[in-house]
């Protein structure tokens, strides 16, 4: 069973088809789900921004007796195959009840480090034609694509086998540390290991550089964003939480500019412009008279405060909220009247008007 999430946008309007984009998180092949920081902490921020996010699981982890080779093909084939399970069920969907409102002329895929692997290759291999999953197929299953076919693919700190997989000039966002020192940046043999737990399988890839060259020499309208010195995932609260916050704005800003460019090519905005716009610390808020729910973009936003005051500006409370899944919920109980809502959690501060008829 692959399980997805969906983030939809809280703002309530008449749109009748939104754009969609969903993106796999990383871990090596190894670990990690759809809940980790830097998939639900974009996903957050961009269904705040008018967009269906959607992050999805699929399978890790390979046998230990398999060859270094076998390991990392069997790995990438079982989650090609569970993205194009989630791609046919998705299609299914817009179909049917379409209950998202995805615009299918406006479907992006992408994913950070095995997740983006995992796209480029369901994306760049013909399963129709002998590729280099062949092999696998008569032991694994066969897959299948989809007859949605993505607009453009965001690539974070990801790579392939081989940059001739690359035929098409599909654009690509590529967004990678110069100093990845797990998943290269140009080329190199995968050799990192975490002592007396996993070595990784030991496969040479072409990084993000490569990739934006060969989409470029293809005529792709492809661009390159590199983290200047920074290693894996520089995103990534638990890989560099000393640092993650601010490349985390600029990675949704560099997505959400080139999605922009993609939707809206006539408006068309630099990538890069920008990059210093916070996102981390903002909060969206949906409020009614019988619940107000608060959707802060940092999921490892644990409590928030809010505080109530009338017109006068008197306190009338003071509330302290623990998230228990993935947004605060408080039902108010307030009696007919103008007030005023203070929100707040770490850096974040925001007043709101509210009325209660």
């Amino acid at each position: 069973m692959i399980k997805l999430d969906v983030y939809a946008p809280i703002q309530k309007s008449e749109i009748t088809n939104r754009p969609a984009v969903m993106l796999l998180f990383g871990g090596g092949f190894y670990w990690g789900n759809k809940n980790n920081y830097p998939m639900e902490t974009i996903c957050n921020r961009l269904a705040q921004m008018g967009l269906v996010a959607i992050s999805m699981d699929y399978r890790t982890r390979w046998q230990k007796s398999l060859s270094e080779e076998e390991k990392g093909a069997t790995t990438l084939y079982r989650a090609v195959q569970d993205l194009s399970s989630a791609m046919l069920f998705i299609e299914q969907e817009i179909k049917t009840t379409n209950s998202w409102k995805i615009d299918t002329a406006n479907f992006f895929l992408g994913g950070n480090s095995s997740g983006a692997i995992t796209v480029l290759n369901y994306y760049f291999v013909n399963p129709s034609n002998p590729n280099i999953f062949s092999n696998l197929e008569a032991e694994l299953g066969s897959w299948y694509k989809t007859n949605y076919r993505p607009r453009a693919l965001i690539n974070l700190c990801g790579a392939i086998s081989d940059t001739n997989l690359i035929t098409d000039a599909i654009p690509i966002l590529s967004a990678h540390g110069n100093e990845d020192n797990i998943v290269p940046y140009k080329t190199a043999q995968i050799d990192f290991k975490i002592p007396f737990i996993i070595t990784f399988p030991k496969v040479t890839l072409q990084g993000s550089y490569w990739i934006n060259e060969r989409s470029k020499n293809l005529s792709g309208k492809s661009h390159l964003y590199t983290y200047q010195q920074q290693r894996h995932t520089p995103f990534d609260g638990i890989i560099e939480p000393k640092i993650y916050q601010a490349n985390m704005d600029k990675t949704i800003n560099l997505i959400s500019n080139f999605l922009n460019n993609q939707v809206y090519p006539n408006q068309e905005v630099d990538i890069e412009k920008d990059l210093h716009i916070e996102h981390t610390s903002q909060c969206g808020i949906d409020i009614s008279e019988n619940e107000w729910m608060f959707y802060p973009v940092d999921k490892s936003i644990k409590k928030i405060y809010l505080k109530v005051e009338d017109l006068s500006g008197k306190t009338l409370f003071r509330k302290k909220i623990k998230k228990k899944l993935k947004v605060f919920k408080y039902q108010p109980r307030l009696e007919s009247g103008n007030y005023i809502l203070k929100v707040g959690y770490s850096t974040f501060q925001k007043t709101i008007p509210v009325k209660i008829n």
